[in-house]
Parts: C-alpha cells; sequence; structure tokens
C-alpha cells in the first residue's frame, strides 16, 4: 500500500505527462545550480551537492553542511495543458477510456516535461559525506485512439538512494573521492490509467549496489577533475508484480545494468571586478565538462557564476540550449531558479522547449 501511495501521488500531481527513464538508465542527481550552468560541476565541487558530481571534492570543503529538506521541480508549459486538459475531461467522463478524439489529439500534440524531486538528507564535512535521497520521479503518458476508445498507458521511473562518500588528498595537489550507495528503483512500463487509480499498477523494482569514483586536481585559480560513475557497472535486480487478472498476480524477475560513465571537467575561478566596484562580483568562476568526444555540442557543457552579493548569485549555461539562473542564500536556507530555452532529457534523447527549474532546501 505504501509503494502504491508513492506511485500514485506524483501520479496525480503530474497527470501523467512527465518524462519516463528506461530500465538502464543512470541515477541522476542534479541540483539547479549545476544545471543552471549547463550541467557543467565535475571541477566546481565545492558545495553540499558535490558528492552526486565528484567525491574528491569534499577536500575543498572547510565545514560541516546538513540539508535537512529539499524540493526540486523541473516543468515547462505543456506539462500544465496536459495537466490542465486530462484534468478537465476525465472530471466530464470519470473513465480514461472514454475521452474525445480531439481530446487525446491535443495531448499527443504536447511535449511535457516534469519531474519531482521531494525529499533529500545531505550531511557534508571534510573527508566525508552521507546522503539519503529521493532522485526525480518520472512519469509519462502515451496517448491513442482505437475503436472509439481512447487508451491512456502510463509509464514511469523513480530512484531512492543511500550514500557514503569520501575524499582524500592523496597527492600534493591531487585528490580521490569514492562514494558508495545503495539504490531502490521502480521502473514501471505502460500501465493502463484506470488500473492505476483503481490500484492495481505493475510495477518493477529492484535494489542494487554502485560506486563512484572520482579525481581532481587543484591549483589556485582552477581546477580540472574527472567524475567516474557506476565504476564497474551497477546491477539492479528485483521482482514485478504483473496483473493477469481480477484476482491474479504473477512474479516476474526484474533486472537493470547501468552501464560506467566518464566525464571530465575544468573550473577557472576570475579575480575580474567591475570598474569602480572593486568589490563585484564578490567571487566569478567558470566551468566546462565534456562527457564524450562525439557528437561535440551535445558532449560539451558549458557554465558561468558570478556572486554579486554574499547572498545573490546569477548563472548562465550553454547545454542544448541557453541557460540562465538565479541563487540566493542565507544561514538557514538556499533557493535557486533555472529557466532553460531547451533542455535534453538524457534518458529519451528527446529536447523540450522553455523549461523551468525551482529547488528549496534548508540547511545548518
Amino acid at each position: 500500500m505504501i509503494v502504491r501511495s508513492f506511485l500514485l501521488s506524483p501520479l496525480l500531481v503530474a497527470v501523467f505527462a512527465v518524462c519516463c527513464i528506461g530500465s538502464d538508465a543512470p541515477i541522476m542527481m542534479e541540483s539547479v545550480r549545476s544545471m543552471s550552468m549547463g550541467s557543467a560541476a565535475v571541477a566546481v565541487a565545492d558545495d553540499e551537492n558535490l558528492l552526486f558530481f565528484n567525491p574528491a571534492g569534499l577536500t575543498n570543503i572547510k565545514d560541516s553542511k546538513l540539508t535537512t529538506f529539499s524540493l526540486v521541480v523541473k516543468f515547462n508549459p505543456d506539462a500544465i495543458r496536459v495537466a490542465d486538459k486530462l484534468i478537465s475531461s476525465y472530471s466530464k467522463v470519470k473513465d480514461f477510456r472514454r475521452l474525445s478524439k480531439n481530446s487525446v489529439d491535443k495531448l499527443r500534440s504536447l511535449s511535457p516535461l516534469l519531474s519531482l524531486a521531494p525529499a533529500r538528507l545531505v550531511y557534508v564535512r571534510p573527508h566525508l559525506a552521507v546522503a539519503f535521497l529521493n532522485t526525480e520521479t518520472n512519469m509519462k503518458g502515451s496517448y491513442s485512439y482505437y475503436e472509439e476508445e481512447s487508451i491512456i498507458k502510463i509509464s514511469g521511473h523513480g530512484d531512492a538512494v543511500m550514500m557514503l562518500a569520501m575524499g582524500s588528498r592523496v597527492f600534493r595537489k591531487l585528490s580521490l573521492g569514492g562514494t558508495l550507495k545503495y539504490a531502490f528503483r521502480f521502473d514501471m512500463k505502460e500501465n493502463d490509467a484506470n488500473a492505476l487509480l483503481d490500484y492495481e499498477p505493475t510495477v518493477p523494482m529492484g535494489r542494487g549496489l554502485g560506486l563512484d569514483m572520482g579525481l581532481l586536481w587543484t591549483e589556485e585559480n582552477w581546477r580540472l577533475g574527472l567524475s567516474i560513475r557506476d565504476v564497474i557497472g551497477t546491477k539492479i535486480t528485483g521482482k514485478s508484480g504483473i496483473v493477469e487478472g481480477e484476482w491474479d498476480r504473477l512474479e516476474r524477475q526484474y533486472t537493470a545494468k547501468i552501464n560506467n560513465d566518464f566525464t571530465l571537467g575544468f573550473f577557472y575561478r576570475s579575480d575580474w571586478k567591475l570598474p569602480f566596484y572593486p568589490y563585484i562580483p564578490r567571487d566569478l568562476i567558470f566551468a566546462a565538462d565534456i562527457g564524450g568526444l562525439w557528437p561535440v555540442a551535445r558532449n560539451l557543457h558549458l557554465g558561468a557564476e558570478a556572486r554579486i552579493l554574499r547572498w545573490l548569485a546569477v548563472r548562465i549555461g550553454m547545454n542544448a540550449g541557453l541557460r540562465i539562473g538565479v541563487g540566493l542564500r542565507s544561514n538557514i536556507w538556499v533557493a535557486d531558479f533555472m529557466y532553460a530555452t531547451k533542455l535534453r532529457d538524457e534518458y529519451l534523447d528527446r529536447v523540450t522547449s522553455d523549461n523551468f527549474c525551482l529547488s528549496v532546501a534548508v540547511k545548518y
């Protein structure tokens, strides 16, 4: 019942209109700050989210940080249009099989993007970090019409992860870090919408151990980093309940294999200041990541951040399209916002337009 409620809650919020992840998708954990900088974060590695990108950056942490609550929402206008269309259509007929053909055609013409990361607990201190979190919970609806009956299928994916990371300087300016992670995954594929509302989903679920590693070479104003995710591959295994009839249920083996992934990153801190305003910006950094040699335009990520005031930062990045962001920070909370003209869905290899992302976290 708990698992079913967990699946149904984002379903009702997203109204079946978000991106789906394949069974061999990597466990993705990305902060809004890094996304607004074009996802160039491997060599930046200087905040509470560094264990997601490069645990070797733990050597850069000067004090302890605890993030006790975090909410990350990613969406575009098409997600709102799909939600409005589905809710209004369903409220009239009370059955997803009875939607009109015009409603189905309208739903098929949209490219919605909506994901939720509802919970995160991260503790970071010099050389050590521990995290318990739900990564993005994603779903996608497929719509068709056959013999005067609408067919709505729902696919979904979500990960929950426990992580332990350590980092240490091993040679002069070279740091090495590792992250051990235990992941729980559900990977739901094309369930009938009515079956979900009746609590009868087909939901493959599995668990597995994984290992990430990172290297970081640190100079006074620049850093070079290497991130290796799922070093020897991560195998997630479990079982799925298959609904065969009103009273019958069959268990089937579920397996997902996550292959390793390499990303090289570069970071540079500039001393440039505005003329006549020698204290602005307080900090200016540039970053670049490359995750493959071809195609370069897809694998090269660029970003920059200027901290205008102690509590205010502005960001810009390039990754499939232009990204701009704003960050607000105090001693106890952090809020980040991003707008991306285009955002590539790494799992479906799809690009969506006019995307927004917001995160709020409480820190100690």
